[in-house]
């Protein structure tokens, strides 16, 4: 059925962008008679996925022969994700304190935050609707549909 093929093929992201990031954290501490202080510049590969959510709207409206109206919510930003096997270190500096796993996460997630609004500038969104309709509209014709229309979610 072209619904099943249209859904498989949307659950695919859209769109994928990879970015390695560099990072570089470093705290330092004032105590009485010494400073505690750690630092560590490290690079991390930081995955920003876009697609389609289909729970949010999506139908075929057949219209008549070769006629159908495609209902699709618009694309979204569906993971921001860091790869933790990337993480490659190129410097740190632990004095009187110890580097934790948390002080990297805490950094890699301000990092997602970055890299998420660069990629929407970038226009990720934008792309990721361009391709999902070319993929639908090829799916569609191939059925023997010449006239196709998309629209927003049902309201």
């Amino acid at each position: 059925m072209v619904q099943d093929r249209i859904r498989r093929i949307l659950e695919i992201p859209g769109y994928e962008y990879v970015y390695r990031d560099v990072i570089y954290f470093d705290e330092e501490r004032s105590f009485i008679v010494f400073k505690k202080r750690k630092a560590v510049l490290f690079s991390v590969d930081v995955r920003i996925r876009a697609g389609v959510d289909l729970s949010r709207g999506f139908g075929l409206s057949p219209r008549g022969p070769g006629r159908i109206v495609v209902t699709l919510p618009p694309a979204e930003i569906l993971l921001a994700d860091a790869d933790e096997e990337s993480i490659r270190e190129y410097f740190v500096e632990e004095r009187f304190d110890v580097l934790r796993r948390l002080d990297y996460y805490d950094q890699i997630d301000r990092s997602k935050e970055r890299i998420t609004a660069d990629a929407l500038e970038r226009g990720i969104l934008a792309k990721t609707d361009e391709r999902i309709e070319s993929l639908v509209r090829d799916v569609l014709s191939r059925a023997g549909y010449t006239w196709i229309r998309f629209e927003g979610p049902a309201q």
